[in-house]
């Protein structure tokens, strides 16, 4: 179940990701604050964000906040499907 509810988050995060609330260049929330928005627990918002960091969409730095990456640096297959 909870990978289904990650991979949910991961789209929800990428669709403000394209809908410019979190463009490129700019810091994410912190996860308490994801977790509060997508009414989700802190675990399920991080393993939201490593899928999309696993595709280079956002760039997860230790100890700081996480930078949505520039569009040309994302690695998305080309089967790839959006849930919205």
């Amino acid at each position: 179940m909870r990978e289904g509810r990650a991979a949910a988050a991961a789209d929800g995060l990428l669709q403000l990701v394209l809908d410019g609330t979190f463009p490129p260049g700019s810091t994410l929330p912190s996860e308490a604050e994801l977790a509060e928005r997508f009414d989700m627990s802190r675990l399920t918002v991080r393993e939201a964000i490593r899928s999309l960091a696993s595709t280079n969409v956002i760039r997860v730095q230790q100890g700081r906040s996480s930078v949505i990456n520039p569009v040309e640096n994302w690695e998305m297959s080309k089967n790839w499907v959006p849930l919205w």
